[in-house]
């Protein structure tokens, strides 16, 4: 009945019924939307997990560089101190070779 008439489309009831089919597609391609933004913020807090773990390695990494540098001054500082009692030593024993060829 309403679709012999000629002006069917100008009728309120169809341009309500066009309106709520236009506000369904509206509503479900914002819902789709919403569900791919959600995705994509749980890939984001996903990914920011990830290099939280990666900041935390790095800064356990820098601080064990740091104690095995400061290991190595103190290695460094015992070798000194060694070289120079080494040193002392050579000439103890060079004195004494000597006293023993000259008696």
């Amino acid at each position: 009945m309403f679709f012999s008439c000629p002006y069917w489309k100008s009728c309120h009831f169809f341009r309500w019924v066009d309106d709520e089919s236009d506000s369904d597609s509206r509503v479900d391609g914002l819902m789709e939307e919403n569900h791919e933004l959600k995705l994509k913020l749980g890939d984001m807090e996903a990914l920011e997990g990830r290099v939280r773990k990666v900041e935390e390695k790095a800064r356990k990494r820098k601080e064990e560089k740091a104690a095995i540098l400061e290991d190595l001054g103190k290695l460094a500082e015992l070798n000194s101190a060694i070289c120079l009692e080494l040193r002392k030593m050579r000439h103890t024993v060079y004195g004494l070779q000597k006293r023993m060829n000259l008696c």
